[in-house]
């Protein structure tokens, strides 16, 4: 059997890809290419990928709400046309097992198995892109919800009525002065 692996990024802005020769750290660069905006387009950019590919699995993270235990992306605020889309669409042309997960978590996974959280039984990972996501990961186990958003904060409303996200734009475009405004 196969140890190879894909591993899947499809974030708000941009998309990455890597091979990897088994689940061990390793020092791989990415194929990086701005994510489609349908899904069609996001199929047929990843076919070659996989297609005719000897693989053991395909990890996929995305920039959005995943419903837990259920390989379906809920919400994804910034790809909106993959909303209620499962990951059997997204790779109709392969019976290997994908895992879908939510960007933020596949991070701290990433962290927790290969970087500064190993060992770690209480911590949180934000991560910063298109968006703001986060991942809680609590007694060994990441906080989720029933509906998946348990730590998903960049969405939420600032005092001000605000999102987060909105604000953190606001903070990247003026260099700085957006926090202070609002502190």
């Amino acid at each position: 059997m196969s140890k190879r692996y894909l591993g899947i990024d499809i974030g708000g802005t941009n998309t990455r890809v890597v091979q990897l020769d088994g689940l061990e750290k390793q020092d791989l660069e990415p194929d990086i290419f701005p994510t489609p905006q349908n899904l069609a387009e996001l199929c047929a950019v990843l076919i070659p990928y996989y297609r005719n590919m000897d693989l053991a699995g395909i990890g996929v993270s995305v920039a959005g709400v995943v419903l837990p235990n259920a390989s379906q992306i809920s919400n994804a605020a910034n790809l909106s046309f993959l909303n209620g889309v499962r990951v059997s669409d997204i790779f109709s042309e392969t019976s290997v097992k994908i895992h879908l997960d939510n960007d933020a978590r596949c991070f701290l996974r990433a962290e927790l198995a290969w970087g500064k959280a190993i060992g770690k039984d209480n911590i949180i990972g934000i991560v910063f892109g298109t968006g703001i996501g986060a991942a809680v990961w609590r007694n060994g186990e990441f906080v989720v919800g029933d509906d998946g958003i348990a730590a998903e904060f960049g969405h939420a409303i600032h005092f001000d009525g605000m999102e987060w996200e909105k604000l953190a734009r606001n903070e990247f475009f003026a260099k700085g002065t957006a926090v202070d405004a609002y502190a």
